[in-house]
């Protein structure tokens, strides 16, 4: 399921890797932070701003404008505040100025003629609701009014059905409650006072709640308000209200600690840029807030975040089958195997009797027939390969064997249902199956993706991995053997001698759709395709036509078929650069190795990461280029947590993982340790892209 919304995607930030590994970084140990992590800047009040945590989030802008989300429940929408001294009523908006963000909250800095306020947003990593806090600074009264519109749903397309609100005065808060007391939520502040509560008459209405925090008549305050959200009903709500409102600063240093202790257990590189640094840890920090609980139906990976507006469709924050398998790549390699394992716990609980691996997953699926009376939960085809490989690279990466023979059923099962949509030649089949990466617009119907096509292929490759690792050699022997045929027919169907590249895909007539697509760098990353081939192809795809300062375009923008409008219409791709570098032709290398680096800052700086420098793109060099999110209104402008796979091609460190992390030797696939020697002897060529080549040639003559 797809609009004009920026998916989350593993390989936004595949490009930031790409570029780390141009530079010569280094893995090392796993060590403590040297300090928090942070972020600042003036503020862009049309920039997305989303504080995240496991059970709830908040979603909004950096003007202040906030929804609040306790999965799978939407509270309110536009939160806003109103600062009221001297005798006037002002704006919040109007006197937003910087903007500082940490892992686990965001601060807003507020400046007026003799006051300041920092606002601070938080939401505690496995606690259902949010803390708003306010350091208050005056010379004269102040007092804080926020104001909001309650909107109490179930994420789409569930709906709560009739609801109310209103004051309680004991706990000083708005309650949200329905007719069946199941579900219920809580807004308020210990020292909140004259309430307003929405309302409707035949003369008159509004939807408007609002409270006031206290006046602070000189000096230094502090006031909260606190959202918390339930299922349960009214009486859990409120001991989570409770337990929020008397313990949010204990929460906050544990949900800092959290995060400070992921960076510390996951692999730290040192890379010889500050801002590819920076942009590196950030990542590893928005990858894993894709974590997600649901009350109903367990916790596992979400494919983004958005404000939903008057919607009940908060972005992507529900659970996508490809987006979570694509993702646990990045994963493994940063080694965090424990939220792969999370993750392909929950896809494999909804796996379709007949093997398929569901596309997507609403967070209000328990309370609808989502699989039944919804055409999204199995869309797409190419869930069910990625599920085989996604399977096989934690295996291999994490070295838990007994997963691999705990889901063998499973993934044998996924195996089978690929095998049915097989065409005459074996390719796995897109049409009257589900899609590709594709799903819509001029370059469909098609037979079969390369895309497509490509991961069954690899499919058979891991499956047969995973087969000797648990000891069914029969099994191995038969589906390595399916995998030898079958790779000299997929390189040379695909193949357009005319045009020298990898073709998109085949028609339902079998005839090539020789349109060049970045699509085709995902075959050649599993290490599918003929390196003469790859590499023809790769030359093509480096020219300006395909690329932005943003990213890949999917297809070249002098196609007949292209459209600036947005993904649907084939404008930008999240695979940013997928190949290995070894594949960019060595008289590009350096030109291509600066426009990876454009590539990842930017992404860096226009996703929801706060950062960069904010420049335009060069026009002269990307025709059509513009700035992300220069226009509040642009779909195009929703952010997406980066998805950052190390792509070092083999396996990480030896001392860097804990002990029992090491696979058999058995284990190993001949694939997986071939990578590593061709990245072993490609790395002394690089350079980084802040030295000279003599500095270079130096450093390397130093290194034991």
């Amino acid at each position: 399921m797809k609009n004009t919304y920026h998916r989350v995607s593993i390989a936004v930030a595949v490009s930031m890797l790409l570029c780390a590994m141009f530079a010569q970084p280094e893995i090392i140990a796993a060590q403590p932070a040297q300090s928090a992590l942070e972020l600042s800047r003036p503020v862009r009040t049309w920039e997305f701003l989303p504080i995240i945590g496991m059970n709830a989030g908040l979603f909004g802008n950096e003007s202040g404008q906030m929804e609040a989300w306790v999965y799978p429940l939407k509270i309110f929408r536009n939160l806003h505040l109103v600062f009221y001294v001297d005798g006037r009523a002002l704006p919040a908006e109007s006197l937003v100025r910087t903007l500082i963000v940490h892992p686990e909250s965001a601060t807003l800095v507020y400046a007026g003629d003799n006051f300041s306020v920092h606002e601070t947003l938080f939401v505690p990593v496995h606690e259902p609701g949010a803390v708003i806090s306010f350091e208050i600074e005056t010379e004269q009264p102040l007092e804080i009014e926020a104001r909001f519109t309650g909107d109490f749903q179930l994420e789409w397309p569930a709906a709560v059905g009739g609801t109310y609100s209103f004051w309680d005065d004991t706990q000083h808060a708005f309650v949200f409650v329905e007719e069946q007391k199941k579900f219920a939520a809580m807004v308020g502040s210990p020292s909140g006072v004259s309430p307003s509560v929405a309302y409707q008459t035949n003369y008159s209405s509004s939807e408007e709640n609002s409270l006031r925090l206290g006046v602070t008549d000189k000096g230094k305050d502090s006031k909260i308000i606190v959202v918390a959200g339930s299922i349960q009903g009214l009486p859990d709500a409120e001991a989570h209200y409770q337990r929020l409102a008397s313990s949010f600063p204990e929460l906050m240093r544990e949900s800092a600690q959290y995060y400070r202790d992921y960076l510390n257990r996951t692999v730290n590189l040192t890379l010889p840029d500050a801002q590819l640094q920076q942009a590196y840890d950030w990542s590893r920090i928005s990858t894993v807030q894709g974590l997600v609980t649901n009350a109903t139906l367990g916790t596992g990976l979400v494919a983004g975040y958005r404000t939903s507006g008057t919607s009940q469709r908060p972005g992507f924050a529900w659970f996508f089958g490809r987006d979570s398998l694509w993702t646990s790549f990045a994963l493994n390699s940063i080694g965090d195997f424990a939220t792969t394992k999370t993750a392909l716990e929950f896809i494999s609980k909804f796996q379709r009797d007949d093997g398929k691996i569901p596309h997507e997953i609403s967070q209000g699926a328990s309370f609808v027939n989502w699989f039944k009376d919804y055409p999204y939960g199995f869309a797409s085809a190419d869930a069910t390969p990625l599920y085989i490989i996604a399977a096989n690279d934690y295996v291999t990466r994490s070295g838990d064997v007994d997963f691999a023979r705990q889901k063998w059923d499973s993934l044998w099962k996924a195996y089978q249902f690929l095998r049915s949509t097989y065409d005459a030649q074996n390719f796995p089949q897109n049409f009257g199956f589900g899609h590709g990466w594709v799903e819509g617009g001029p370059l469909l119907p098609v037979k079969t993706e390369f895309y497509q096509s490509g991961l069954g292929l690899e499919a058979l490759r891991a499956l047969a991995n995973l087969a000797k690792v648990i000891g069914k050699n029969d099994a191995s022997k038969d589906l390595q053997a399916a995998f030898d045929r079958q790779k000299p027919i997929f390189n040379q169907t695909f193949w357009s001698p005319e045009k020298r590249v990898f073709a998109f895909a085949l028609d339902q007539q079998n005839r090539r759709v020789d349109e060049l697509s970045v699509l085709t760098t995902v075959p050649m990353w599993f290490g599918v395709t003929d390196e003469d081939k790859s590499q023809s192809t790769i030359q093509q795809l480096a020219d300006a036509d395909h690329q932005t300062d943003w990213g890949m375009r999917i297809i070249s923008n002098r196609s007949p078929v292209y459209s600036g409008q947005g993904y649907g219409r084939l404008h930008e791709s999240p695979f940013q650069c997928v190949a290995r570098p070894r594949r960019i032709a060595r008289p590009r290398r350096r030109s291509a190795f600066r426009r990876l680096l454009s590539t990842a800052l930017h992404q860096f700086s226009a996703s929801d990461l706060v950062g960069g420098d904010g420049r335009e793109p060069d026009p002269a060099r990307h025709d059509g280029a513009r700035r992300r999110c220069a226009d509040p209104h642009r779909d195009v402008c929703s952010p997406r947590p980066g998805r950052l796979e190390i792509v070092f091609a083999g396996q990480p460190a030896r001392g860097r993982y804990r002990a029992g992390t090491q696979l058999p030797k058995n284990a190993r696939d001949d694939h997986t340790r071939s990578k590593a020697r061709r990245f072993r002897r490609l790395r002394p060529q690089l350079l980084s892209v802040t030295e000279s080549p003599k500095r270079s040639r130096q450093r390397r003559t130093q290194r034991p």
